[in-house]
């Protein structure tokens, strides 16, 4: 097993939260998910190629709204920097909420 820990951008709420588990935890190859708000992150256990999963999650994400990377390029100054925010004031990027999105209107 392998341990992925990403940097989760525009989780506001417990909601939010919620929505980070279900994405993560729909993707292929996904053991287990554990979120925090308070550190922004996600750590997701898996059984599969880590960097195909590393990908598949990323994207997952970034579809439902929350863009992602992984822990360790945040820490070298890596992406992403998605700070501007919508009209909600949330912190998510602007464009239209997306199915397992942010639960601001």
């Amino acid at each position: 097993m392998e341990t992925i820990e990403l940097e989760v951008k525009g989780m506001t709420c417990g909601s939010c939260v919620d929505s980070v588990k279900r994405v993560l935890q729909r993707v292929p190859g996904v053991s287990g998910v554990d979120v925090s708000l308070s550190l922004g992150r996600a750590r997701v256990t898996t059984t599969a190629n880590t960097a195909a999963t590393l990908a598949a999650l990323t994207a997952a994400l970034d579809a439902a709204g929350y863009p992602a990377a992984p822990a360790a390029a945040i820490a070298a100054g890596g992406p992403p920097s998605s700070d501007h925010a919508h009209a909600g004031g949330c912190g998510h990027a602007a464009g239209p909420k997306k199915p397992g999105g942010c639960c601001c209107g």
